[in-house]
């Protein structure tokens, strides 16, 4: 059982490399940064976190294929793995509100879009010619790099089991089994199951408000799932985006939260992260982690995960 920790990167790069120090030093397998648009560029980001450590692999979850051309993407993916000498998972996903509103794009034909942009970046990695991408005398294979996809959609998710190399599991928990089985449902391939990791309640306040954003960006019924109507969930949403993080968080009740994070102190946190890797058969456990300090969060995160894993292994 792998264990690693998955960052939005929305804080100075100098901060996210710290955090990497410190998963790497706490045993970590996989240092993971979001792709979020706007925010910092996460492959510049993980070339410096790569160069600051020794072994931990790098991954980005997720970015998506209306940003960037997916050869540019999986071409930048080859030199952060050639930069670093170090593994990266690059994974793919069909983008949320905080990485495509800002530029006024939207997620369209999303499984169509992610099939196509997994073969052109197998094409790219290896070098090789494919509809849309031809190599051109400047192209060189990388073998380091290894294609993913991270999305809540069913159709999606079937995608990830024919054609991705690992699938990342940001999911509401009563949609785990349903979602993981169509993933399974053409061959198993490695999943890395992710929450956020809610430890106190200073860490319960102040991320309330901010899950409601996972809700919307999903599949018809989502929220209903996690215990909200969609009425509510866009209600909290919009109270988000003009700055009322108090009415936004009074959308978000204690059940919501623990359909979609991991919430208790560390042991009961260990516990329920065993119990979900164990159940669903996944090959990672993941913790989104946030907080003013990274460097103390990401210790905290990784010290449950540990505890987790070491529940795993008979």
């Amino acid at each position: 059982m792998r264990a690693s920790v998955w960052l939005f990167p929305d804080h100075p790069v100098g901060e996210l490399v710290a955090a990497a120090v410190a998963a790497e030093h706490a045993g970590m397998d996989t240092f993971w940064l979001g792709d979020e648009g706007v925010a910092r560029e996460p492959f510049a980001a993980l070339t410096a976190a790569g160069l600051a450590t020794r072994s931990i692999r790098l991954g980005v979850a997720i970015a998506n294929p209306y940003l960037r051309h997916p050869a540019l993407t999986a071409s930048t993916a080859a030199t952060v793995a050639e930069a670093t000498d170090r593994r990266l998972h690059l994974g793919f996903g069909p983008g949320g509100a905080a990485s495509l509103n800002p530029v006024g794009l939207r997620a369209e034909r999303p499984v169509a879009t992610l099939r196509q942009a997994l073969r052109v970046s197998r094409a790219v990695l290896a070098a090789e010619p494919t509809a849309g991408f031809e190599p051109g005398p400047f192209a060189r294979p990388e073998s380091r790099v290894d294609l993913w996809i991270g999305a809540r959609g069913l159709g999606i998710a079937a995608l990830a089991g024919e054609e991705a190399d690992g699938f990342f599991a940001s999911l509401t928990k009563p949609l785990l089994g349903e979602t993981l089985a169509r993933v399974r449902s053409s061959r198993r391939v490695p999943i890395a199951l992710v929450f956020p990791l809610i430890l106190d309640e200073e860490a319960m306040e102040g991320i309330r408000p901010y899950l409601v954003l996972a809700l919307l960006d999903a599949p018809e019924g989502t929220p209903e799932a996690a215990g909200m109507t969609r009425a509510d969930a866009e209600a909290a949403a919009a109270a988000l985006a003009a700055g009322e993080i108090e009415t936004a968080a009074a959308y978000v009740s204690d059940e919501v939260v623990g359909n979609v994070a991991v919430v208790g102190d560390p042991t009961a946190a260990a516990e329920e992260l065993a119990r979900l890797a164990v159940e669903h058969e996944v090959d990672e456990i993941c913790a989104a982690v946030w907080g003013e300090d990274l460097t103390e969060a990401v210790e905290r995160a990784s010290a449950v995960l540990a505890g987790a894993r070491d529940e795993t292994t008979p």
